[in-house]
């Protein structure tokens, strides 16, 4: 197979099940298959969200705990096989949630201490979260939402915001190619410019493919003890013009670089469009 040319490898890659690819990855050792895999047929999943596959390592009534320690250092390759050897359908871009579920004799259950991991195709990969607190997991930056047809929200599952503290997830998009027209289109005012709508923001906008998307600043969390008297707390105008050109200020210069990392949710406000990436300052 090393013998193909790589137009005709990625031909045959793209037409491939995940259990095939990762059968080739294992056994061929001679090119490397992360580098020619450009598209995956499957991903992003027609019903427009990543799957979860929810995995326990269980302590039992007789005290014995299964191979899925969650402490093991080894455990996404043992998970990669279990996946592997297992009929479990998962494709790029898919979690998997392995909790750590300590049997209680007093109350029946559970210590959940529990972590998350990602597929790329061909290896799991930890999901980061540097904040223990919150939980606020990062996906890895290969993972970009808008480009590929991946929507904003693709990531974002309500089983996961039930089953954990709070988890919110930081995405990536390669703004690089729309810095222009996000610093030329920003404005203050109603949000996404519907004069009816009642919340203020400061926000700008940008087309991908012949699609508008927004970006909006979230300035409600930044620096609150300093700023939060000059906001209004029903509608969130800034009441202040000084306030107001220092926090634009702020969401520009940000703008300008080309690395940023997105949320996708306004901090303690209101569920944002399916079509707006946050900002937070």
């Amino acid at each position: 197979m090393d013998l193909l040319p790589e137009e005709i490898l990625k031909e045959i890659f793209y037409y491939l099940d995940n259990k095939s690819i990762i059968f080739i990855n294992r056994t061929c050792k001679k090119f490397v298959i992360k580098s020619l895999i450009n598209k995956y047929k499957d991903f992003p999943r027609k019903e427009d969200k990543c799957k979860l596959h929810q995995i326990h390592q269980m302590k039992n009534k007789n005290n014995h705990i299964n191979d899925y320690d969650i402490n093991n250092p080894n455990i996404n390759s043992i998970l990669s096989n279990y996946i592997y050897d297992s009929d479990m359908k998962m494709i790029r871009g898919d979690i998997v949630f392995l909790s750590k579920c300590d049997y209680d004799n007093r109350y029946m259950i559970f210590d959940n201490k529990y972590k998350l991991i990602i597929f790329d195709g061909l290896i799991l990969i930890d999901l980061k979260s540097d904040d223990k607190s919150f939980k606020e997991y990062t996906l890895p930056e290969e993972f970009r939402v808008i480009e590929n047809n991946v929507s904003i929200k693709y990531w974002i599952d309500d089983q996961l915001f039930n089953w954990c503290v709070f988890d919110c997830y930081n995405i990536w998009f390669d703004h690089s190619q729309v810095k222009n027209q996000s610093l030329t289109n920003i404005k203050y005012g109603s949000l996404f410019g519907d004069k009816n709508y009642a919340i203020y923001g400061l926000y700008t906008n940008f087309l991908f493919n012949n699609k508008k998307y927004y970006i909006v600043c979230d300035y409600i969390s930044y620096d609150g003890n300093q700023i939060g008297e000059y906001i209004n707390q029903y509608t969130l105008e800034i009441e202040n013009l000084d306030v107001l050109k220092y926090i634009t200020d702020k969401f520009g210069n940000i703008l300008k670089s080309d690395n940023i990392q997105f949320k996708t949710d306004l901090t303690g406000l209101f569920k944002c469009k399916d079509d707006c990436l946050v900002i937070q300052l």
